[in-house]
């Protein structure tokens, strides 16, 4: 199962990376445009374009952008270099995680057996780990929602990997898109919304690399049951597996 959930990581992570190896911030803006809705505006009461003059003005500003080109050239270029460091700085942060959480275990007193793990991010890079109880886990080709049991759960609010090693080049990105105001527009760019992905799988790829590091004698704090799962998710989003104990 370990090999199956890196082989479709690195799947994901080319498919979304091929469809921005090459693109220009003009690409992302003329995929934005191409398709420009009608709405209906309550101010005049009538239906217009969803993207106004003022709008658009922006958007060809930010087309011929010297200083966004480059960042994002930069934010691509950045998911294939060396990133040796980022892992080691991965397996740190989880090897703290996992001492934190055999804190908890001790002060709590948790007998209850964990199963799955997750680890959750949202507009920060980092992400928190919670840990619940047993269940039926899948192993998932694309990502997507689950239910599982919530009832018993492990958590500590120190507990934390820090992204921002990897993720600092896309965030220099998003300043500068939101200098232009164009940021909250360019999001909904299926392009854009490739680099994000790319940016997703690439952070598991090296989670996974790091929980490769990390035997499971080192999680002798916290009770688990085998196969043990962990998996990536923005806060409230679909899940991806990033790694199995089994």
């Amino acid at each position: 199962m370990k090999k199956q959930i890196k082989k479709n990581l690195e799947r994901l992570y080319q498919i979304n990376f091929d469809k921005i190896a090459q693109i220009s911030f003009k690409d992302i803006i003329d995929e934005l445009l191409s398709s420009n809705p009608e709405v209906y505006d309550f101010d005049i009461k009538a239906i217009r374009s969803m993207w106004r003059a003022e709008e658009m003005q922006r958007f060809n500003a930010a087309k011929e952008s010297k200083e966004l080109n480059e960042s994002l050239r930069n934010a691509v270029a950045n998911l294939e270099l060396n990133h040796d460091s980022i892992v080691g700085g991965f397996v740190t942060d989880i090897r703290e995680c996992i001492s934190l959480l055999a804190e908890t275990v001790k002060e709590e007193g948790v007998t209850f057996q964990t199963q799955v793990l997750f680890l959750m991010y949202s507009f920060h890079p980092y992400a928190f780990l919670g840990a619940f109880g047993t269940g039926d886990f899948p192993i998932l080709e694309e990502s997507k929602r689950f239910e599982y049991n919530y009832e018993n759960s492990l958590n500590n609010d120190k507990c934390k990997i820090d992204y921002e090693a990897l993720w600092s080049p896309r965030i220099s990105l998003d300043e500068i898109m939101e200098e232009f105001e164009i940021d909250e527009d360019i999001w909904h760019s299926q392009l854009y919304q490739n680099l994000l992905n790319a940016y997703r799988f690439k952070t598991c790829l090296l989670l996974f690399e790091a929980f490769d590091q990390i035997s499971i004698d080192e999680w002798a704090g916290i009770p688990l049951k085998l196969p043990f799962y962990l998996y990536e998710s923005e806060q409230q989003g679909e899940y991806m597996n990033v790694y199995i104990y089994e």
